[in-house]
């Protein structure tokens, strides 16, 4: 009896690491999409920073914090970097960088753990306010559709469009890290107050 009260003891730290590694598997997974373009905008950012100064040229470089969302109905508030590797959705959202930024015709396509920074998005609803600051302005956003589809559903998040829109995305179901899951969680918000979006507060 001892000596399995020992093993137990002496082998919990190693369990722990294997379900946090099996946890975080079942968390990771971002839409299907092509990294013809990723791959080359990696190639061209290869020096990570934590942030970026103002007036300095964008895109930003991969792995740079520049922003942050927010949603006060939703207690979303969370950095924003660029990109949307695990490592970066460990510390925050994450922009796909084929995607468009704040401020540019297009979808900005953002996503993080729905066991984290992306908790909040379970209680969004439509006609809530989400805020992205950024190093060149504050952009605001307006909740117009909520829904649920598979992770292979291109159209779900469809990159080509006239119009400048945010979706915002995660797993789901939220917090079920015992399988592999195949759907996502998606907010779409249009853009608003365009005039006024460059001063930040």
């Amino acid at each position: 009896m001892l000596v399995y009260g020992i093993f137990m003891f002496a082998g919990r730290p190693i369990w722990d690491m294997v379900l946090n590694e099996f946890k975080l598997a079942a968390v990771k997974g971002a839409p299907e999409y092509s990294y013809e373009k990723q791959q080359s905008l990696d190639n061209d950012h290869t020096e990570p920073r934590e942030e970026i100064e103002k007036g300095e040229e964008n895109p930003p470089l991969i792995g740079t914090m520049f922003g942050e969302v927010c949603c006060e109905t939703a207690e979303l508030k969370a950095p924003l970097y660029y990109g949307d590797s695990d490592d970066i959705f460990e510390k925050g959202i994450g922009i796909y960088a084929a995607s468009s930024l704040p401020g540019e015709t297009g979808t900005i396509l953002a996503g993080g753990h729905d066991t984290t920074f992306m908790a909040p998005l379970e209680h969004m609803e439509k006609g809530n306010e989400i805020i992205i600051k950024t190093v060149n302005g504050q952009y605001q956003y307006e909740v117009t559709d909520i829904k649920i589809a598979d992770v292979l559903d291109q159209d779900a998040y469809g990159l080509q469009t006239d119009q400048e829109q945010l979706v915002l995305y995660t797993c789901y179901p939220f917090g079920d890290v015992t399988k592999q899951r195949t759907e996502r969680f998606y907010v779409y918000a249009k853009r608003v107050n365009v005039t006024n979006d460059r001063e930040v507060g």
